[in-house]
């Protein structure tokens, strides 16, 4: 598996890029690709995500004492399965950082990983050669 750079841009004084696995395609389930990526990342070294809940929405039903979770490489498979309904719902973001200029967010029904660096980095432009 590698990451495929799709698309770059820049506003103000932030760069963007967003990055796809070569392995996840519209076939599979949106649960499919969006694990795909995390398990990539945790397998380069990437330490945990937050998941941060949108409170406010009508949809979401999340006790509002509880706003956010930790994924990490040793979150067992029943967390995994416990967390995965409500993140394809209701798409609380789904972050962390790459290095010390790049943190990164994963769109949770997509897999679509979403960099950005702030001004004079680039490093988000960079992600496929230094992950």
């Amino acid at each position: 598996m590698q990451l495929i750079q799709t698309k770059t841009y820049s506003t103000q004084d932030i760069v963007h890029a967003r990055y796809v696995l070569d392995s996840q395609n519209q076939f599979k389930s949106p649960e499919e690709n969006f694990r795909a990526m995390v398990d990539y990342l945790f397998s380069k070294g990437v330490k945990y995500f937050r998941i941060t809940y949108n409170l406010g929405y009508d949809q979401c039903d999340w006790d509002p004492e509880h706003l956010y979770d930790e994924i990490t490489p040793e979150t067992t498979e029943e967390k995994w399965k416990s967390l995965l309904p409500g993140m394809m719902e209701n798409q609380p973001a789904v972050a962390t950082r790459l290095s010390d200029h790049c943190s990164a967010s994963i769109t949770c029904r997509t897999g679509v990983l979403h960099c950005v660096s702030f001004a004079p980095y680039e490093d988000a432009l960079h992600v496929c050669e230094w992950l």
